[in-house]
């Protein structure tokens, strides 16, 4: 569910794709933009129709709803025939245009002994967080928004890396960590201001159940 919801992420490299295939001429091609065009109008009508649908009995239309309602399933029919042909001839693009959530199992084959992978659910004030390792696997709720998690990241990152977080320009890490450190600071050999307190979960307002 975690990896549909941020799927999102992944459109603007899949229309780059999409369009070196597009660019040519063969049939392949025509049918690579046939597919973006269709996927195009399905979300326009899908908006439209839940437009239609929110309105008050009084104005809605149902003609009108019945002929979205039949488009949209032309549409999405249209669109397995389509996928189900580019899973054979081009599977490639099909990989890209209907991605699949990996699975633990499948996650952990691409990690190394000493490697984790991270991934953060972020809503407005709270957020799930997954933890994984090639022989482990963890979860914890974090009352924690999004914004707030990157705000906290940052800081942390003001106590690892001087050229990423503090030689930069508008760098905050003053600001997040209520400290000053200069340049010369660093010449020097003075060590970076680490926020132990802020990077131990047993500290942190973040503190919460994990499961294996």
């Amino acid at each position: 569910m975690a990896q549909r919801a941020q799927s999102s992420q992944t459109a603007a490299a899949l229309g780059q794709m999409a369009a070196r295939f597009s660019s040519g001429t063969s049939t392949l091609a025509v049918l690579v933009r046939e597919r973006q065009d269709l996927g195009v109008e399905w979300q326009a009508l899908d908006a439209r129709f839940a437009t239609t649908l929110a309105a008050p009995p009084a104005q809605r239309d149902q003609e009108k709803e019945q002929a979205l309602r039949q488009r949209l399933a032309d549409i999405a029919a249209r669109l397995d025939a389509l996928n189900a042909r580019f899973a054979k001839e081009l599977p490639e693009y099909a990989a890209l245009a209907n991605p699949q959530p990996l699975t633990i199992a499948d996650a952990q084959k691409f990690l190394l002994p000493r490697e984790a992978l991270v991934l953060i659910a972020g809503q407005t004030h709270e957020s799930l967080v997954w933890v994984i390792a090639n022989d482990a696997v963890r979860w914890t709720h974090v009352p924690l928004g999004e914004e707030e998690i990157v705000r906290e990241v940052a800081a942390l990152r003001c106590g690892l890396d001087y050229y990423g977080a503090w030689g930069v320009t508008g760098s905050k890490c003053a600001q997040l960590l209520n400290v000053t450190y200069s340049a010369i600071d660093y010449q020097l050999g003075k060590p970076l201001p680490f926020d132990l307190a802020r990077a131990h979960p047993s500290t942190r307002r973040c503190s919460a159940r994990s499961r294996t």
